[in-house]
């Protein structure tokens, strides 16, 4: 079972830039984890530093989890 939709607030909860920059940290994990497991470890650090370099580079921070993806 994907361990990010048991993790999920619920849609009505007050969110504050903690919450949301653990969920990102989740995220970005499990965005790491999957790319280690298909393409290795090599490839999985490359492709985090590309998320990450895109992050910096927005010139706004998305207005919604679903706009993180």
């Amino acid at each position: 079972m994907n361990l990010l939709i048991q993790k999920r607030p619920p849609k009505d909860a007050n969110l504050d830039c903690a919450d949301f920059m653990t969920m990102a940290e989740r995220e970005l994990a499990a965005f790491f984890s999957a790319v280690t497991e298909l393409f290795g470890s090599e490839q999985a650090e490359h492709s985090a530093e590309d998320w990450l370099r895109e992050l910096i580079e927005i010139d706004r921070l998305p207005a919604s989890t679903s706009e993180w993806r």
